[in-house]
């Protein structure tokens, strides 16, 4: 089948996550260009370099540009390259031939010995077909050095490149956002991980890549970073714990267990770092050390560097290893090899290097950078560079990046700073501070926030344990908007319990209560209902207790938004008027609108068209006098399913298509996906099949992509009918077993959430799908059930439909 150049488009435009508008904001070519390009009223564009600038923005493949220049009747690249003018050549520079990203960290030749067989049986299946291997053993014991040391080998066998995870000290979304850099494509548009997950692995697609996973602790993260089939991808997963290398694949070859080095590797690793003062040493003396340092390579490595700084003698070092071995009896052995090593290199670091030592506790084995230190320590940016220089040279630290420059410190070494270190709360209010005032001045710039979230989120809890409560509402202060707007909810709600402290012990009930209510916020975007009501409730409570009308009115708009995800339209409508009553108290207009907007919801679900339309007609109202784009498109949507629900076809079009219209205006993704859903149910109705599945699929990615789940699973119900009514008018076009799936899918997502709609509604659909099948007992047992439910949650939508259905049929 042919590809038309309205296929390419749409097809990166939907990867990419980006709406036309934006697409035009970054490319500078204007919307309309695009969109006619996507609608195919224009095939073959006179200009080449709109297209270019397109598919920068869009993060396409040189071969990806190719295809798309000359589906629209120009030349490729390299073509191009040779008779375009300076500006041109600029434009088309970015698909040059580059190397490819090698993201690998540092492992010189000397820090790396033996473990031939563990390379072979690794090197092979990565080779392979199956091309996935998980290398697992304790730690500092080298599997993550044996996988550097691979991957160094094997990089001619990847013409794509090398990326690299650290899954101990950055999460998904941040690994994400550092693949992304490496192919130069940009996710920032994608706040859900899973969003982000889905677009890299569609980047990925078809690409040479080695994927190094290093040091995972979940098998549920690494699982979401790996896709579903490899394709020309191989996989190598480090980790500590056996449950997460078994997970990953059933098949034992694939998984390389790595045990302490061999004496003899050990003792040549030793050898290859001491040079002629290991030879003088007596043989019993040298195997010895290697005993207590357990065989493991960082331990040795350490060990190998410190004697090689001091030039001491080995058996004066071996009595030092023997007496400090005996104040280990509460650690497991592996550990304990690691530790006499630490204590060796602690007790010969002379008092600057030691309180530098001490001072890296404060940041926990996470990443840093060397101006965070310099402040921590009060020295100068030189200073600061040559001690932590040192500590380096000791294998103490790692550098894991050198533009900016950022350290970091081995797990197991940060744990020992902490025993050593013993330092005064006042450090760790300075580290709190320090990250209050950094991430107060770039809170615009989530960029520059992300390399330091961690860091940011500890000072928070750093400023808490120190009962700094000042600092900490501070904190807040700072970060509520970048939690919202970046989607970081987890990190919210634990904010917020801090924050709920602190103002508590400040006595500012208004301060409480608007925490609690973004609290209790952020728990919804979440899902957690009842955490959510309950916090609602308290911050009602506060609002009430110091006269705030506008956050009484606020307090009880969200705790109808509560009510609404369970299926409780009484208690949500109680709740709406008393939001209304008090947003027309402090005339917020905005309020008012979006008030009207969900009582026009609850009379929808209730059968009750005419009043719907009433209510959701005064609030378009209002939000047109506001220009309130955002919300004059979740009117017109629910607009569109009241006529579709009446079958007024005619009018549920015009809305629609307004609605098409504005959605393509605006950067809002949530949006853009509930319009989707709500056009592929209008094609359902129209018997436009195969445009209502392409635009449930849509809609369904872009649900999957927020961690809307509620809505993924309403949007999987219809994608289960528009497959029965398609079959229906198209025998031939039957797929009966998909539209099953999709509706036990919705079911098991709805009973997930206990939303009690979805559930009703998922086994009505199951209900039709085993009449349309001939098998009638089964349909009226899901639709007495499905009924049963919609009389529990007064759901007249639905009450209507099965009493038909059970009249009919049962």
């Amino acid at each position: 089948m042919t590809v038309s150049l309205a296929d390419l488009v749409s097809k990166y435009k939907e990867r990419s996550g980006l709406s036309f508008s934006q697409i035009s904001q970054k490319s500078g070519v204007p919307a309309k260009t695009i969109t006619s390009w996507a609608n195919g009223f224009v095939k073959r564009p006179r200009h080449w370099r709109d297209l270019v600038s397109s598919a920068k923005v869009l993060g396409l493949t040189k071969a990806e540009v190719d295809e798309l220049l000359q589906t629209a009747g120009h030349s490729p690249i390299d073509t191009l390259l040779g008779v375009a003018d300076e500006k041109g050549q600029k434009l088309l520079s970015g698909w040059q031939e580059k190397a490819p990203p090698i993201q690998l960290p540092r492992l010189h030749i000397h820090e790396f010995i033996g473990r031939l067989e563990e390379q072979q049986i690794v090197t092979e299946r990565l080779l392979k077909n199956e091309r996935l291997c998980a290398i697992q053993g304790m730690g500092g014991i080298g599997k993550t050095s044996l996988a550097v040391h691979i991957a160094q080998s094997l990089a001619p066998q990847f013409r794509d490149g090398i990326l690299w995870a650290d899954m101990r000290n950055l999460e998904n979304d941040q690994i994400l956002e550092n693949w992304a850099l490496a192919y130069d494509v940009d996710i920032s548009a994608l706040s859900n991980v899973e969003g982000r997950a889905s677009y890299m692995w569609g980047v990925l697609t078809g690409k040479n890549t080695l994927i190094i996973l290093d040091d995972a602790t979940s098998l549920q993260r690494v699982k979401q970073l790996i896709p579903s089939q490899l394709a020309d991808c191989s996989i190598l997963v480090t980790t500590r714990q056996k449950t997460i290398a078994h997970g990953l694949t059933p098949v034992d070859e694939a998984i390389v267990s790595l045990q302490p080095m061999r004496e003899q590797n050990s003792l040549q690793l030793l050898q290859d770092s001491l040079g002629f003062s290991f030879a003088e040493a007596p043989q019993f003396v040298k195997q010895e050390i290697c005993e207590l340092l357990g065989y493991l390579p960082l331990a040795v490595n350490i060990f190998a560097r410190r004697a090689r700084l001091l030039m001491a003698p080995l058996p004066m070092l071996l009595e030092q290893l023997r007496s400090i071995r005996t104040r280990l009896n509460r650690l497991q052995v592996g550990d304990e090899a690691v530790r006499t090593a630490f204590e060796q290199s602690w007790e010969l670091l002379e008092g600057t290097l030691q309180q530098a030592f001490r001072l890296l506790a404060l940041f926990s084995g996470r990443s840093f950078s060397l101006e965070a230190f310099a402040h921590i320590a009060n020295i100068d940016l030189l200073m600061a560079t040559t001690t932590l220089g040192e500590l380096y040279a000791l294998f103490l630290l790692e550098i894991v990046s050198e533009e900016p420059r950022r350290y970091k410190q081995h797990p197991l070494l940060a744990s020992f700073a902490h025993e050593k270190a013993n330092n005064p709360p006042e450090l760790y209010l300075q580290v709190s501070a320090y990250y209050q005032t950094y991430a107060e001045e770039h809170t615009p710039n989530y960029e520059v926030l992300r390399e330091d979230w961690q860091n940011i989120m500890a000072g928070m809890r750093h400023a808490y344990t120190q009962q700094s409560w000042e600092l900490v509402l501070d904190y807040v202060g700072t970060l509520q908007p970048v939690w919202f707007t970046q989607a970081q909810y987890s990190s919210a709600r634990q904010g917020y319990g801090w924050a709920d402290e602190a103002a508590l012990a400040a006595s500012n009930e208004k301060q409480l209560a608007d925490i609690q209510l973004h609290w209790g916020i952020a728990c919804l975007e979440q899902s957690d209902y009842l955490e959510a009501a309950q916090k609602l409730k308290k911050s009602l409570d506060l609002f009430q207790s110091v006269e705030d009308a506008q956050g009484i009115a606020n307090a009880h708009y969200h705790s109808a938004r509560v009510q609404l995800e369970q299926d409780s339209y009484d208690e949500a409508e109680q709740a709406l008027q008393e939001a209304w009553h008090h947003y027309q108290i402090v005339e917020d207009v905005s309020g008012m609108a979006n008030s009207l907007y969900r009582m026009g919801n609850i009379a929808y679900h209730r059968a009750e068209y005419e009043e719907a339309t009433k209510l959701c007609h005064d609030a378009l109202k209002l939000q047109r006098e506001l220009s309130n784009q955002l919300g004059i498109l979740k009117v017109l949507l629910r607009l569109t399913m009241i006529a579709l629900a009446q079958e007024y076809v005619d009018e549920a079009q015009s809305y629609c298509a307004d609605a098409l219209l504005l959605s393509e205006a605006l950067d809002d993704q949530a949006e853009t996906a509930r319009t989707y859903y709500t056009f592929a149910n209008l094609c359902r109705q129209q018997s436009e099949f195969e445009m209502a599945r392409d635009y449930i699929e849509r809609s369904l990615d872009l649900f999957q992509q927020m961690g809307d789940r509620s809505s993924e699973a309403n949007a999987l119900n219809v994608a289960a009918l528009i497959e029965l009514d398609w079959g229906k008018a198209d025998l031939a076009q039957a797929k009966y077993h998909l539209a099953y799936e999709h509706a036990r899918q919705s079911q098991e997502i709805s009973k997930q959430l206990d939303f009690q709609f979805g559930i009703a509604n998922a086994r009505l659909t199951l209900g039709r799908i085993y009449r349309r099948q001939d098998n009638v007992e089964a349909a009226c047992q899901e639709w007495e059930a499905a009924l049963t439910i919609a009389r529990t949650i007064k759901s007249n939508l639905l009450e209507t439909r099965l009493n038909e259905l059970n009249d009919r049929f049962c």
